[in-house]
């Protein structure tokens, strides 16, 4: 997943009106970036499209085409019990796996001690996890999800110095105008860098008499 044209591949084959209909039941939303809607300064970023020729083109790409030629074997991770979370793992498998007979994408549920562990060991070459707010900021989604020293971001291994300085700079300044440039910015690198997949906001719903 350092190549960024295998996270292309990987992106373009998620069919994200489908995943919304048929497992989140259209119920909960499926964000384009980090900085989801209701957050300041939100903004509907780029998406790669589901398109499976497309993603194909990519995978043919990756590595100088070894991906292709060579196929590759890997698991899906989820953690046990969450069925959203299954659901878009099992989409992304089938989806990949229907490429090229070389892909083997399997899809396997880990207790939760368990997945936190290896998750945090590098353990996984993809994994799935959500946040939930401290406080009603980008900087509290964005910086956790792709600066390098982020809750998340640093066990995904990626490392972008534009964003590293982006992050540092938004937190520093309170004036509006300065701080919608900057998050504007970390969430167009968010689709240009294909750094990872929103599944989903999940909404819940009281009723009352």
């Amino acid at each position: 997943f350092s190549d960024i044209n295998v996270r292309k591949a990987f992106l373009h084959a998620f069919d994200r009106d489908l995943y919304k209909e048929d497992v989140l039941q259209n119920l909960s939303d499926v964000p384009t970036s980090p900085n989801i809607p209701g957050l300041p300064y939100a903004m509907e970023v780029p998406v790669y499209e589901f398109d499976l020729e497309k993603s194909a083109e990519y995978m043919k790409k990756a590595w100088d085409g070894q991906v292709w030629e060579k196929g590759f074997k890997m698991t899906i991770n989820h953690n046990t019990g969450n069925d959203m979370r299954e659901g878009a793992a099992i989409m992304l498998a089938e989806n990949i796996n229907s490429l090229n007979p070389k892909f083997k994408v399997e899809v396997a549920n880990v207790e939760w001690k368990d997945y936190l562990v290896k998750y945090r060991n590098f353990q996984y070459p993809v994994f799935i996890i959500g946040w939930s707010a401290d406080y009603p900021d980008p900087h509290n989604f964005l910086f956790t999800f792709m600066k390098s020293t982020g809750v998340y971001g640093r066990y995904m291994a990626y490392a972008n110095p534009e964003v590293d300085q982006l992050c540092d700079e938004g937190i520093a300044t309170n004036v509006p105008e300065e701080r919608a440039k900057i998050y504007e910015r970390l969430q167009n690198l968010w689709y240009e860098d294909a750094i990872g997949l929103c599944i989903y906001q999940q909404k819940l719903y009281r009723f009352y008499r």
